[in-house]
């Protein structure tokens, strides 16, 4: 179940444009925010046009009782993936990458995570 926990992370990811569910810049407050399952659809403007049924899933996904969390099958079932038309996906503009992209290392910085030039260049 921890596996489904993860993915609803991922997809939150993706969906959301590279914005993290836990994300905060006191790293402290991060693993608190992952321990206690705080976390919402934020920022609202970049979930304005993500559907209802996707973020069903990834919360179906992201449960914090285990017994409670999605399986599997259920996932496969979910209205969301039955649903989904490839017409529907809704590609990100090139300045919208490169936007994001430029400010994943000022953000992981600010978290308190050490880059050296190689991997800092990558972004």
């Amino acid at each position: 179940k921890c596996d489904i926990w993860s993915l609803g992370v991922v997809i939150y990811v993706l969906l959301s444009g590279g914005f993290h569910p836990f994300m905060d810049k006191d790293l402290d407050k991060v693993r608190k925010n992952v321990e206690n399952a705080q976390w919402s659809f934020e920022p609202l403007n970049e979930w304005a046009a993500i559907s209802d049924d996707a973020k069903d899933f990834i919360m179906n996904c992201m449960n914090p009782d285990p017994n409670e969390r999605y399986d599997y099958d259920q996932l496969l079932e979910h209205e969301w993936l039955q649903n989904l038309e490839s017409n529907e996906c809704v590609p990100l503009t090139r300045k919208a990458v490169q936007t994001r992209n430029k400010s994943v290392p000022r953000i992981e910085m600010d978290m308190g995570f050490a880059f050296n030039k190689g991997a800092a260049g990558i972004y």
